[in-house]
């Protein structure tokens, strides 16, 4: 599941959490393509809860929206708890088109920080 949990100008928080499914990415393309048309770049918050990985059809359907906006991203914080997290974060900083880190959980501050959002993001 794909959650947004707000945002501050062209910083935006979510909280992924789950296995992805394609239907996750649908439900949400709303909302990101709305964040995309108002601001560019965009950068990202993104929470991993209780995160399990993609399906195929996901990772086809992030892959789509990244190429579709791949000069709207600016930074992207990753926000996990292990250290696979942290590993495919690496990896796919090598073929993402922003600027990624890894965060560990207990580091959101420093991460909301770093990607543009000095202030504290809305309770949803």
């Amino acid at each position: 599941m794909i959650t947004y949990k707000g945002s501050i100008r062209s910083t935006a928080r979510l909280e992924v959490s789950g296995t992805l499914c394609k239907q996750d990415y649908l439900a949400a393309l709303p909302v990101l393509e709305g964040l995309h048309q108002k601001h560019r770049p965009v950068n990202y918050v993104i929470e991993l809860v209780d995160f399990h990985g993609w399906t195929s059809p996901a990772v086809w359907q992030e892959l789509k929206f990244d190429a579709t906006h791949a000069r709207d991203f600016g930074r992207v914080a990753i926000v996990g708890e292990t250290k696979w997290q942290g590993f495919a974060t690496k990896i796919g900083g090598f073929i993402f088109p922003a600027e990624v880190r890894f965060f560990h959980c207990d580091e959101l501050a420093a991460a909301q920080q770093w990607a543009g959002a000095a202030d504290s993001f809305p309770r949803i």
